[in-house]
C-alpha cells in the first residue's frame, strides 16, 4: 500500500518537474537583464552633456568596472558557460555607443573605430567578471559538498 502511493507521488513528482522546468526560461532571462543593465550601465557617462565622455576618467571606470561586477553577478548567480555571460553583458555597451551615435550622430568622428573599442572594452571587462564569478561560484559549491 505504501510503496504504490509512494510510486504514484514520485511519479506525479517526475511528470510536474518536467512540465514546469523554467531553468532556460530563467537562463534566458537573465542573460537578457544582463544586456539590458549593460546597456544602461554603458549608456550613462553620454548623459554627461557637459563633457566628451571618451575625454574623462571616470567614463573608462564606469565602463570597465560596471560590465566587470554586472558579468560576476550573473555568473554567480547562474550556472550558465562563462563566455555566453561575457559576450551577453559586454555587448551591452557596444549596444550603448550605437544608441548614442543613432541619437546624436554628430558627435562622433570616427564611429566604426569607435564600435571596435567599445567591443573590445565591453567584451575585455565582461570576460574578467564572467571568469570571476565563475571561479566564486565554484568555490562556493566546492564548500557545500
Amino acid at each position: 500500500m505504501y510503496g504504490q502511493s509512494h510510486m504514484a507521488l514520485e511519479a506525479k513528482r517526475s511528470v510536474l518537474s518536467d512540465t514546469t522546468d523554467l531553468s532556460p526560461l530563467r537562463r534566458r532571462s537573465s542573460m537578457l537583464l544582463g544586456f539590458i543593465l549593460s546597456l544602461v550601465l554603458g549608456y550613462i557617462p553620454f548623459t554627461w552633456s557637459y563633457k566628451d565622455p571618451f575625454d574623462e576618467l571616470t567614463s573608462y571606470l564606469f565602463w570597465f568596472v560596471g560590465p566587470c561586477l554586472l558579468a560576476a553577478i550573473v555568473a554567480f548567480r547562474e550556472s550558465v558557460r562563462t563566455w555566453k555571460t561575457a559576450i551577453a553583458v559586454g555587448l551591452g555597451f557596444p549596444a550603448a555607443v550605437i544608441v548614442n551615435m543613432i541619437l546624436k550622430p554628430d558627435s562622433f568622428q570616427l564611429p566604426p573605430i569607435t564600435i571596435v573599442f567599445s567591443f573590445i572594452v565591453g567584451l575585455v571587462s565582461s570576460s574578467i567578471g564572467s571568469v570571476s564569478g565563475r571561479l566564486l561560484r565554484n568555490q562556493k559549491e566546492n564548500r557545500e559538498s
